[in-house]
């Protein structure tokens, strides 16, 4: 499958709201009020795609050509939250539509001590190819694939949008809690890779990688 990776810079242009960005101040909505976690510490914002900038073939291969992913969880220590469970009230994800958006941005209200992570600005996306994890293969593999998986995973990491989910435990793609369908991958966050060049300052999970999904029917 092919994959996209993101080019950034840093710095957060106010005037575009919509902006595909990691950190900084997400497209707010009249009556938004800033998530909150199941134990009622804020959750950090940590990225918005704008789909309707990414490139036609990721598009495609998304079935998305517009709206914008927004995407929080909570990184509070000392917070109890088990967020590496789905649907366990410890991330807000959610798609806003361009008629959601038509009236333009309302600022979040934001009035915690801990202040917003840094913003740093997606400014175009990499096509590059990418293969499953080993978990993912059929059975029945032949030596040469066996050895191939054998010396460095090709399922690549970082952040990026389509392609394979970088699963560094088991494969867990988690079902939708409506229709109980196997939800598909849309977009890669990988905290294990924090360095000066990384697209974002947070780290969860004990340089975890985190995957969001979507059910193609809700």
């Amino acid at each position: 499958r092919d994959r996209y990776q993101r080019r950034v810079h840093g710095g957060e242009d106010m005037t575009a709201p919509k902006e595909s960005k990691f950190g900084g101040y997400p497209f707010g909505l009249a009556g938004d009020t800033w998530p909150l976690c199941g134990n009622s510490k804020p959750m950090s914002f940590l990225a918005q795609i704008d789909f309707s900038t990414i490139p036609k073939k990721a598009q495609t291969q998304l079935g998305q050509t517009s709206g914008l992913l927004q995407i929080w969880m909570c990184n509070d220590d000392e917070c109890e939250c088990e967020t590496w469970e789905a649907f366990c009230g410890c991330h807000k994800l959610r798609i806003l539509s361009e008629r959601m958006m038509a009236a333009g941005a309302v600022p979040l209200t934001y009035t915690f001590t801990s202040a917003p992570h840094p913003v740093k600005t997606i400014v175009g996306w990499e096509e590059k190819n990418d293969l499953p994890s080993y978990e993912e293969l059929p059975e029945g593999n032949d030596e040469e694939l066996e050895e191939f998986y054998a010396n460095k995973s090709p399922c690549l990491d970082g952040e990026k949008l389509g392609g394979w989910p970088n699963w560094i435990q088991s494969i867990d793609y988690p079902n939708c809690p409506n229709c109980n369908a196997t939800m598909r991958y849309l977009f890669q966050v990988d905290s294990s890779n924090m360095n000066a060049a990384s697209n974002h300052d947070f780290e969860f999970g004990d340089a975890g990688i985190g995957h969001v999904t979507q059910c193609t029917a809700h």
